[in-house]
């Protein structure tokens, strides 16, 4: 079976996994040597069509062809909307993966609205990694339109367990009393680590350190990233073997997520599958596990309020690791537990295959 997949190029280990695990189960990404080139993609995915070569089309985050600014990328969206409708004139199937409610850096918010309610009504099925994601399609849009369309199939786990890790010499100063916060992945606005260091400067707790690893974005205010001793900043690409050894030092991550954007987090899958709890704001994601004691979870009003009630969750697991060191870890191998049997791969490309055969 032949699909058209986008992206192909990707150093996201959710894209990775997805495509190792389809093509392994006979399924051939047609446009994978396109290297995801705007006017190849174009060109080639119509020929294909046009020929009966390819009839599924799967799109992951494509709304961000709307969201970016400039004479050019106008034009490629403006083609972009006439390729879909190409496509579907010619009976093609359009399957999108609906990750977010918008782009996280939208510089065109009336454009990507009115991209994003043009997917929904012309594709044929939306894949949604949380059960709680229909609720905010339902709001949006018309349920009878949606309902119909909706398969929610779980986000993968990361499979971390045959990964070394990778010793980091700024951390030997943490001691085993240290009770440790920690955020790990690129650090972006909508992530709000500004709020996350502030939380923890106000609460200034004995015998507790803060990680924060990661690249972070250009754009993001230098004042966030100011010095303290119990704060240790890694700004960088950090290869898997390093993010599996920051987890083995820290006992929750903390996700302080705006709801603006966002609807699941990748990063919250990666700490289950490394066997860590996390503290998160209430988005779809960590809606869906609300009844376990390893997610944290926190809904908030606006930024001010944001502030204290991570406050209260950072000293509610302070409170835990105080009472027992082992109690979050314990908690963590639970998540583990949880992230094998519900979000292993093996379930997870068995529900793509069903999706695509049916239009087969």
């Amino acid at each position: 079976m032949n699909i058209f997949f986008y992206p192909t190029e990707s150093n996201n280990d959710y894209i990775k996994n997805i495509l190792k695990n389809l093509e392994a189960n006979q399924i051939k990404i047609i446009n994978k040597d396109l290297n995801d080139i705007f006017r190849k993609m174009i060109v080639k995915g119509f020929k294909w069509r046009v020929s009966g070569k390819v009839k599924i089309f799967h799109f992951n985050w494509i709304m961000n062809f709307a969201a970016k600014k400039g004479f050019i990328n106008f034009i490629r969206f403006c083609i972009l909307i006439i390729w879909v409708k190409f496509l579907k004139l010619f009976k093609a199937r359009i399957i999108i993966t609906f990750h977010n409610k918008l782009p996280h850096k939208n510089n065109n918010r009336l454009r990507t609205k009115f991209f994003r309610k043009f997917l929904i009504r012309n594709c044929d099925n939306i894949i949604i990694h949380s059960k709680s994601s229909k609720n905010f399609l339902y709001k949006k849009f018309s349920k009878s339109l949606v309902k119909k369309k909706i398969k929610y199939i779980p986000h993968g786990m990361y499979n971390t367990d045959d990964i070394n890790s990778l010793k980091i010499n700024l951390l030997d100063k943490i001691t085993k009393k240290d009770f440790k916060l920690g955020f790990v992945g690129t650090i972006k606005k909508y992530k709000n680590i500004d709020l996350f260091i502030n939380a923890f400067e106000e609460l200034n707790l004995k015998n507790t350190k803060l990680i924060i690893a990661g690249k972070a974005d250009k754009n993001l205010d230098k004042s966030t990233f100011r010095y303290n001793e119990n704060i240790i900043f890694i700004d960088k690409f950090l290869s898997m073997g390093e993010i599996k050894y920051i987890f083995k030092k820290i006992d929750v991550l903390v996700l302080p997520y705006s709801k603006k954007t966002v609807l699941n987090s990748g990063l919250m899958y990666l700490s289950f599958s490394l066997s860590r709890p996390v503290i998160i704001s209430d988005i779809a994601a960590a809606r869906d596990l609300k009844k376990y004691n390893f997610v944290f979870q926190y809904s908030y009003k606006n930024q001010k309020n944001h502030l204290n009630v991570l406050k209260n969750k950072i000293l509610f697991c302070k409170s835990l690791y105080d009472e027992d060191s082992n109690k979050l870890k314990k908690y963590g191998e639970k998540a583990k537990i949880y992230i094998k049997k519900y979000h292993n791969w093996e379930n997870i490309i068995n529900h793509y295959i069903e999706l695509y055969r049916n239009y087969s």
